[in-house]
């Protein structure tokens, strides 16, 4: 956990600051696109590639963290040159969060127990909620009054040292293959559950930022609005965790849902940017109540395969796949246009892979399912 804590401290001074950075260097609507959507491509080989290379999941996360850091470094190299190479840095940094989330998730698996998988998804959430909270806010100071945005990236990278030292201790109780069948008797609903969430987790990664900075033109608000979105995110794991019964899962789904479904018609119903911080902290707290549920369920499922590796890959491939189908579906709906109004259409279109996810955990989760695990969560 300390090491998932440190990475997302370090990334979290500089995440929300990338694409409005690349916007000012007049990187087209269309190119930021397919900038994140390689993101999600990269991620998607990594997982696919991860299925036959049964590396421990240590190697995995440093690998992740080294090509993160090379992300970050070439941005903050590059500067005003930076717009040639936008889609080769979407690639890299996919790659980095692609191999350091395959390695996290593995070993999750071998360091937690059934009944403590709520709890520890919403721990680590929330761990990671609290430090996007202040992480926006100080790379808004530092873009103001100390450097700009390469100082931002910079800070990033200092921090993602000690994040590659932490990871000696992750992992080293190494999940066995459980005696079950090949796949868990959710994994169908599994894989549709989270390639509904990664459908609208691909609109969310670019548009609300973005679109908070075409109306207010002020980054420090965009540093503002993402800290919102982690306060939010913060209460929402904490609230997840607690629960701590699978029975609970399917009715956190459908609140979130509900919720998200309540920001899109904030959104209809209130002129920018006022709207805009309503559904910034709607989904913020929206989010983790169908992420912790359905990412603990995953665990479970995943335990009763032959192949961990194998199958946390084909969850992260189908998360990830879906990441890129929605960017895609934003794309068709900008039709290449810097159209305040489209982004704010695009949002429309989020409540409806929420209410599938909702559907899907209800339909696969039993409250009884997952293996039993072997040691406390670390």
């Amino acid at each position: 956990m300390w090491a998932t804590l440190s990475v997302s401290v370090a990334l979290s001074v500089s995440d929300a600051f990338v694409v409005p950075f690349l916007w000012l260097e007049r990187v087209e609507p269309a190119q930021l696109l397919v900038f994140a959507g390689l993101q999600f491509v990269a991620m998607a080989g990594v997982f696919f590639g991860a299925r036959w290379l049964p590396w421990p999941p240590r190697r995995f996360m440093r690998w992740g963290i080294a090509l993160m850091v090379l992300f970050l470094v070439s941005i903050a190299g590059l500067g005003h040159a930076v717009a040639p190479w936008v889609d080769l840095l979407g690639m890299v940094a996919g790659l980095g969060y692609g191999s350091y989330w395959l390695g996290l998730y593995v070993a999750a698996l071998g360091d937690t127990r059934d009944r403590d998988r709520d709890r520890f998804n919403g721990t680590v959430g929330t761990a990671e909620a609290a430090a996007s909270l202040i992480g926006p806010l100080a790379g808004a100071a530092l873009i103001r009054w100390a450097g700009g945005f390469v100082t931002v990236f910079a800070v990033s990278v200092a921090g993602l040292v000690p994040s590659w030292l932490l990871t000696r201790a992750v992992g080293v109780h190494a999940p066995r293959a459980a005696p079950r069948e090949a796949m868990g008797p959710g994994w169908r609903p599994l894989i549709a559950g989270m390639a509904a969430r990664g459908a609208y987790e691909g609109i969310l990664v670019v548009v609300p930022g973005l679109l908070m900075f075409e109306t207010t033109g002020s980054a420090v608000q965009v540093g503002a609005f993402a800290s919102l979105v982690a306060a939010m995110a913060l209460v929402g794991n904490h609230w997840a965790g607690r629960a701590q019964s699978p029975r609970a899962r399917p009715r956190l789904a459908w609140m979130g849902a509900g919720l998200v479904a309540a920001a899109s018609a904030l959104l209809a119903g209130l002129p920018l940017p006022v709207s805009l911080w309503g559904f910034g902290a709607a989904v913020g707290l929206a989010i983790p109540l169908q992420k912790v549920p359905l990412e603990a369920w995953s665990l479970d499922v995943i335990g009763h395969t032959h192949h961990h590796h194998r199958a946390t890959a084909s969850k992260e491939l189908a998360l990830n796949g879906s990441r890129a189908v929605g960017l895609l579906l934003v794309a068709v709906m900008l039709v290449g246009a810097r159209d305040v109004l489209g982004l704010t259409r695009v949002l429309f279109a989020v409540p409806a892979p929420a209410v599938l996810v909702a559907v899907m955990l209800a339909r696969g989760s039993t409250p009884d399912s997952g293996p039993k695990g072997s040691v406390t969560p670390t």
